[in-house]
């Protein structure tokens, strides 16, 4: 099943559709899916299950809190999907995009992108969920200040990772927080796009809920919307798209502009064994 977007669709929001693949050359016709302006974010595959992260609601709406609704469904077929719990939402805030995997005890852990900021700050939520109620997240009081964007986990030796663009000379939330809130969302997010980014590896520290920077990955300016292979016991394929390399320090906003566009790139990835 592909999933693709139409961003002229009805209305002010984009509407997904998806298309069924049965042979080289081949799909069916599009077909709508999810509701108007509801957004998959990523699909992962767990205990024969397909699990799904989206959001829906009113992204860059300035002045507003809470605006946003993070939904997790389940399927078997990749096509009808249901929610994981009583109802599909499982965080409601700031936050957008939602990155998730499940660690050797089967507790689902979850980064999602705080953009748009709400009661907790700006920057990014580490949340987790027990095995046996997967539709029952749990979220800290505050949000970690890093905006963590584009993230994609993984599950390596018992640990879990991720790969997302790195704002070299933050973190995000800088803005007084005694200014309107509408007025923190603008400053923040003016300031994040003079900065210089990169794609970097990252390891969630599972007994303390937070982000920890590994290392630095290849990108610059406009990156980081990685994809991520499992290639053996201890090496991972990375397909990811940066503005032309190498440039350091290349701000979002010069990436964003930049006349030679964007290009993809792959990174082997190899972890030492212990």
């Amino acid at each position: 099943v592909g999933i693709l977007s139409n961003r002229g669709g009805e209305g002010k929001r984009p509407r997904y559709g998806r298309m069924q693949y049965a042979a080289p050359g081949a799909w069916s016709e599009p077909e709508q899916w999810g509701e108007q302006g509801e957004v998959p974010w990523e699909i992962v595959s767990h205990d024969g299950i397909l699990y799904l992260t989206s959001y829906l609601g009113n992204h860059y709406d300035l002045g507003a809190e809470g605006s946003i609704s993070v939904r997790f469904q389940a399927s078997t077929d990749g096509v009808n999907w249901m929610p994981v719990g009583a109802e599909a939402e499982v965080y409601r805030g700031g936050a957008s995009e939602a990155a998730f995997a499940f660690d050797g005890d089967g507790t689902l852990w979850a980064v999602l992108r705080n953009e748009d900021g709400d009661q907790t700050g700006f920057g990014s939520l580490i949340c987790s969920a027990k095995a046996e109620s997967l539709g029952t997240w749990e979220c800290p009081d505050n949000s970690d200040p890093n905006r963590y964007d584009s993230p994609r986990m993984f599950l390596h030796d018992g640990e879990v990772y991720m790969v997302a663009r790195r704002d070299i000379g933050g973190p995000y939330d800088k803005a007084d927080p005694s200014l309107p809130f509408a007025t923190q969302q603008i400053e923040n997010l003016a300031s994040y796009s003079g900065r210089p980014k990169t794609t970097a590896l990252y390891w969630i520290d599972r007994s303390e809920g937070s982000v920890q920077h590994l290392i630095d990955l290849p990108g610059t300016g406009d990156n980081a919307f990685p994809s991520i292979i499992w290639e053996g016991p201890h090496r991972f394929l990375i397909a990811n798209y940066s503005s032309p390399l190498p440039q350091p320090d290349l701000t979002w906003f010069q990436g964003q502009i930049d006349a030679r566009g964007t290009g993809i790139y792959l990174i082997d990835l190899e972890f030492r064994p212990r």
